[in-house]
């Protein structure tokens, strides 16, 4: 017959102490983690007309770790100008301005595409999570080259 077996409290004490670990014992050991905002991460660049790299979509909780939402919630994307947002990596597959975050999702990807040059801000929120806004910088795309050739 196994028996059940336990770590005891000073086990504990001494892993916190060798390992730097109590900050990760402190945080496991709360009842839940809760996500209460969303956190926008991603590039700070993007080529005019171009694909944007991801732009990660992240809801979390106060010290801004990732932290499943428990229900599927709704995002709305606004101050975005003339920016538009994807699904994909190659900007064919429109979002609109609506995102959804699934049960159980602590993170989605979304990606951006503008046309014209300029920062752009934007600002996603949704369900009762603060909002989480990010700039990007619209450069100019690379000239195309022009071919010059000799008179006829």
């Amino acid at each position: 017959m196994q028996g059940k077996r336990t770590i005891p409290v000073y086990a504990l004490i001494l892993l916190c102490a060798v390992f730097s670990a109590c900050g990760v014992l402190k945080k496991s050991a709360r009842n839940a983690i809760v996500p209460d905002r969303i956190v926008l991460t991603g590039p700070k660049t993007v080529k005019a007309g171009a694909c944007s790299k991801a732009i990660h979509v992240v809801s979390a909780d106060s010290d801004e770790d990732s932290a499943p939402v428990t229900e599927s919630i709704d995002l709305t994307i606004t101050d975005a100008g003339t920016a538009k947002f994807y699904y994909d990596s190659t900007c064919l597959v429109e979002a609109g301005t609506t995102l959804k975050m699934p049960k159980g999702y602590g993170e989605i990807l979304v990606f951006m595409k503008k046309n014209d040059v300029g920062d752009v801000t934007f600002t996603i929120s949704g369900g009762n999570l603060k909002a989480g806004s990010k700039t990007i910088q619209i450069a100019p795309s690379p000239a195309a080259a022009i071919t010059l050739g000799s008179p006829a």
